[in-house]
């Protein structure tokens, strides 16, 4: 119980960083708004976005991704999915299942240097953007992350064994990849 309300008292003062996790909402609803056939799937899409970005604004401030925030989540846009049809449910279960396959992977060889909260949140950005748009979204995640590692260890703001947030990059790379290539939120 104490390190619940440990987590919580962290989130009460503002910091530079909650701009991302605003910035990745925004770049969700405007990949919505640019991507999205109809207004369904521009809800859709805007409210998944927007789901991300506050699990990773969450896990900015505390370095957790709780399972109340994550496990509803992926309930919510598998339930969404199912709205669009089966085939819209298989994209996001499969997408769902290989993202957090994938990302177990790296977590197990990389024996701890990843959490299985970022391992869950993977799975639920899988949901979010499908099957076909895994790959790019966890590429686009890995290489932003590579590139956020080498400007803060570059600039001395971080040393190689700090622990850094990983949920805000995948919540990143789910919003570039939809806003660059169709997944079945879009339509």
């Amino acid at each position: 119980m104490a390190s619940a309300t440990a987590s919580l008292s962290a989130v009460g003062s503002w910091r530079r960083t909650d701009l991302v996790a605003g910035a990745i909402a925004c770049a969700a609803w405007a990949t919505a708004i640019a991507r999205a056939e109809d207004v369904t799937h521009l809800t859709a899409m805007g409210s998944a976005g927007t789901l991300l970005a506050a699990i990773a604004w969450f896990d900015f401030r505390t370095l957790r991704a709780p399972n109340l925030m994550v496990l509803p989540g992926l309930a919510v846009v598998l339930c969404t999915a199912l709205l669009f049809g089966t085939d819209a449910l298989f994209q996001a279960t499969a997408g769902a299942a290989v993202a957090f396959a994938l990302m177990l992977l790296v977590a197990m060889v990389g024996r701890g240097a990843m959490g299985l909260g970022d391992v869950k949140f993977a799975a639920l950005t899988g949901a979010t953007v499908g099957l076909r748009l895994v790959l790019p979204a966890l590429v686009v995640a890995f290489v932003i992350g590579g590139v956020v590692a080498a400007v803060v260890l570059g600039f001395g703001l971080r040393r190689r064994k700090d622990v850094v947030a990983f949920t805000p990059l995948l919540a990143a790379g789910a919003i570039a990849a939809m806003a660059f290539y169709p997944g079945y939120l879009a339509g």
